[in-house]
């Protein structure tokens, strides 16, 4: 009588990751590398690996991914085995700001997206003193000095890095009223 050995399933999910970036799924098991292996990686993107792996997995979607996989071996099936990893979603840095002020003018600046209480907030205001305002805003700012002033922000949470956010502001100078008298005779 041959005894076959049942398939240990063990294997590790690189996590926690942010939407559409790769995770590494690594099979530390003693099965054969000819057994057949079932994986399930609940939707996700395999971009790598076959088999046994390892694998490179992305997903589109965020949210608790859980990536399961079953062993046949010599007609000996494995206890099934899964793993889960958080995909987060990229956080986003939509904002709006004055279009259009004077020097010395304070210019309202808004974040109008949403990245949850732990995000932080990179913003640069083009050498704007800041009024008043701070993380996620609102700010009032202010230029002293006229042109064209870009606004942006970069927004990190969980460890996922937005595209920056940028805005344009044009800042004027005050008019000069200049004049001559006529002297009173």
């Amino acid at each position: 009588v041959i005894v076959n050995p049942v398939p240990t399933n063990p294997f590790t999910v690189e996590g926690p990751l942010c939407l559409n970036e790769a995770s590494a799924i690594v099979y530390t098991g003693n099965a054969f590398v000819t057994a057949n292996y079932i994986w399930d990686f609940d939707g996700g993107t395999v971009l790598s690996g076959n088999g046994r792996g390892p694998y490179q997995v992305s997903w589109s979607s965020p949210g608790q991914k859980q990536v399961s996989l079953r062993i046949e071996q010599s007609g000996c099936p494995s206890i099934p085995a899964s793993r889960s990893v958080m995909v987060h979603p990229i956080p986003e840095a939509p904002f709006q700001a004055s279009v259009s002020v004077c020097t010395g003018q304070e210019a309202d600046v808004l974040y109008t997206g949403f990245a949850g209480p732990q995000a932080s907030y990179n913003w640069n205001f083009n050498g704007a003193t800041i009024l008043s305002g701070s993380g996620s805003g609102p700010f009032k700012v202010m230029w002293n000095q006229p042109g064209e002033k870009k606004i942006s922000l970069q927004v990190e949470a969980n460890g996922c890095l937005s595209l920056p956010g940028e805005w344009i502001a044009t800042v004027h100078a005050y008019p000069q009223a200049q004049f001559e008298t006529e002297p009173i005779i």
